[in-house]
Order: C-alpha cells, then sequence, then structure tokens
C-alpha cells in the first residue's frame, strides 16, 4: 500500500521492516552509530559482580585517563563519522568532575546520550544540570529495594540512601529515568521488592541475569552469579521475558554455524572505548585494541576495524551443531573472559539456553540435554 502526501507517492511501510532497512543500510556501509564510552573504572562502590571496576586506592587511576581535551577530539571525529547514540559509563561516570563538560559537548554535536549510574553521586546542581540539558535516558542502577539488601551487594554502607536521593532529585526535576538492577545471588530474593520500588516512583525497571567474569579474566563475580535455574526461574516469573522466550524457542529450527569469530553489530556498527582510549569492538571482546591516543577514530575504524571483523574461526566447535545455537549468548567476548580463548565455549551460557528451552520450546523440550544441565 502508498500514501499521498501533496504530489509525492510514500510507500506504506512498517516500523519494524522499517527499522530493517535502516540496519542493513548502516551494515552495509559500516557507519558508526552506536558507540559507548567508559569515562573511568573508578567507582565508590564495591559492587561484588563488577566486572571493570578499579583497583582502590590505585594512584595513578585517574592520571591514565582520557583528559577532557581528549575527549572532546574523539566526540568530534566519531560525530563526523555518523555516530547517533552514545552511552556514557564506568565505572562511576559522575566521579569525573568534568563530566558536565564531556556531555555537553557530545550534546552540541548532535548526539543522543544515555548515561549510566548508580545514582549516589547524583547532587542538585548535576540533577539541575541534567533538567536543562536532557539526556535520552539515565539509566541507575539499583542492588536492593531495602538498606541490608542493596548494601550487601555494594559493601557500602549508606549507599543505598544516597542512591534513593540521587533517583529523587532527578525525579524531582522530571529527567527520563529508567532503573536496572543485576541479579545475583546476594539480591535476587528481592526482586519483586526493586520491582516493586521503580513502580512507585513510576519508573521502568529492567534487569540482566548475566553476569560474566571479570574483563581482565579473573572470576570474581562469577561467584555470585545466578545459578542457571535460577536465571530461567525468575525468566518465567516475569510476563515480558517468558513471552519473548516462548516466541524465540518457538522456532522450529536455529542450527546456525557460522564461518567468522565475530557475528553481531561489533565492527559494523557498534564500537566502545574505554577510559584510556582504547578503541575495541564492545565492552567484553577488548582485543585486539586500537589506541585513540596515537591514531584517529576514522583511522581505527575504517583501517583496524575491518581486519578484526573479518577474523575467520580457526576450528570447529560443537555449538556448530547444536539446534539452539543462534538463541544462545555465546560470543567471542564471553569466551574470552570466561575460558581464555575467544572460541572457547561458555558452559554457564549452555546451559542457561537448554534450560530455557526446557521452560519455554516445544514439548519435546531436548530432555537428554536438559537432564545434564539439572544434574551439574
Amino acid at each position: 500500500m502508498t500514501a499521498q502526501v501533496g504530489c509525492k507517492t510514500i510507500p506504506d511501510i512498517s516500523y519494524s521492516a522499517f527499522a530493517q532497512r535502516i540496519g542493513a543500510r548502516i551494515s552495509a556501509d559500516r557507519t558508526p552509530l552506536d558507540g559507548s564510552l567508559e569515562l573511568t573504572f573508578r567507582c565508590n562502590l564495591r559492587c561484588a559482580h563488577c566486572y571493570v571496576n578499579e583497583t582502590p586506592g590505585r594512584s595513578d587511576a585517574v592520571a591514565r585517563e582520557l583528559t577532557a581535551a581528549e575527549i572532546r577530539r574523539i566526540t568530534d571525529e566519531v560525530a563526523d563519522r555518523g555516530c547517533l547514540w552514545m552511552l556514557l559509563t564506568g565505572g562511576e561516570p559522575l566521579l569525573r568532575p568534568d563530566l558536565p563538560e564531556i556531555y555537553l559537548h557530545m550534546k552540541r554535536r548532535g548526539l543522543l546520550v544515555t548515561l549510566f549510574t548508580n545514582g549516589t553521586a547524583v547532587t542538585p546542581r548535576i540533577a539541575d544540570f541534567l533538567a536543562e540539558w536532557p539526556p535520552l535516558v539515565v539509566e541507575v542502577s539499583i542492588y536492593g529495594s531495602t538498606p541490608d539488601v542493596y548494601e550487601r551487594v555494594t559493601g557500602v554502607p549508606g549507599s543505598f540512601r544516597q542512591c534513593i536521593r540521587g533517583i529523587e532529585l532527578l525525579l524531582h526535576r522530571k529527567v527520563r529515568m529508567r532503573l536496572k538492577t543485576i541479579p545475583t545471588l546476594l539480591n535476587y530474593i528481592d526482586m519483586d521488592g526493586m520491582r516493586a520500588l521503580a513502580a512507585g516512583y513510576g519508573l521502568g525497571f529492567e534487569w540482566d541475569p548475566l553476569v560474566s567474569c571479570r574483563v581482565d579474566g579473573t572470576p570474581g563475580p562469577a561467584a555470585v552469579r545466578l545459578r542457571p535455574g535460577q536465571v530461567v526461574a525468575l525468566e518465567r516469573a516475569d510476563p515480558k521475558r517468558a513471552a519473548a522466550f516462548r516466541l524465540e524457542f518457538g522456532k522450529t529450527s536455529r542450527a546456525d554455524p557460522r564461518p567468522d569469530l565475530i557475528t553481531c553489530g561489533a565492527y559494523l556498527h557498534a564500537f566502545h572505548i574505554d577510559p584510556y582510549g582504547h578503541l575495541v569492538p564492545c565492552m567484553l571482546l577488548r582485543e585486539p585494541a586500537y589506541d585513540l591516543r596515537t591514531g584517529s577514530f576514522c583511522e581505527g575504524w575504517d583501517e583496524h576495524f575491518p581486519k578484526m571483523r573479518n577474523c575467520p574461526r580457526t576450528k570447529a566447535m560443537a555449538c556448530d551443531a547444536c539446534p539452539l545455537h543462534s538463541a544462545c549468548d555465546q560470543c567471542a567476548g564471553w569466551a574470552r573472559v570466561e575460558t581464555g580463548d575467544p572460541e572457547g565455549r561458555v558452559p554457564f551460557l549452555c546451559d542457561v539456553t537448554f534450560l530455557r528451552a526446557a521452560a519455554f520450546g516445544p514439548a519435546h523440550r531436548l530432555e537428554s540435554q536438559v537432564d545434564t544441565v539439572t544434574a551439574r
């Protein structure tokens, strides 16, 4: 069908079809549409699940980070190359006193900025600034609906009260915001409480149960991540997630062996920059990196990244024959931090996927694999 506007005939197309066309064009042209920048690895909390936080008390932590001037230069290069969305994250990005300067430069260059924060460092001045220069959204991480649960995760007395104060400062100024959490062994029993806390403020609530090892490969966060059965139990209790997984696992076939190591949007339209100026494809896959302090973003994106994107796999994997291959979160980044090998298999993700298939998929439910997972 078509629509008539003046003397022009405009095709009638659904939003999803339009988005798919845009996505295909962006990938074909390799437009770096979607970026993220860690302003710092420093944080005022000590969350047990964190995969990037800087070693407390490190004397050179600030000196090693990109300066505001370096970030402005990189921002200009990113914007000139076609970037639209930029995520500012950390660590805790509000620990940088120059965040307003950096953020405002990004806004003036036309970037749609999202800010991740734990909320504890929000001040009236920061809240006023964000109200005057609205972000696309502020996502505030919460770790419990009570001080006991919240501070069991963060390890910092008084941090729950500081987080609530930050949320209320932003809420009072009508800054667009949503709350989110990472359920772990330390707080998952409080999921209903956190959901109710968000609803009480009239805010959306999101959660992600897949906790990885640290980006340096050390396994600390894995000690508190939910077991695969606990992950799927939470998902079954969430109507929105359950419906999405029923749709995904209701497909008849998902066998999807792929010859390339990288199969997501990394290198095609997404990128990540760490606090020290290393340009990498994503927050988990941090090697190889391109140094933006000694080169330009365009050089990294147009010359360095294509070589990485076209990197073929060097060995066959058991995952290739798995009928749930394309429904699994297994990827090179997860594999590297969990196994040290970007082509390795991540048993945790495999177990979660088979249990999801049993909970949300067809009647046969791959019984033999599910029995193996349950027995672990």
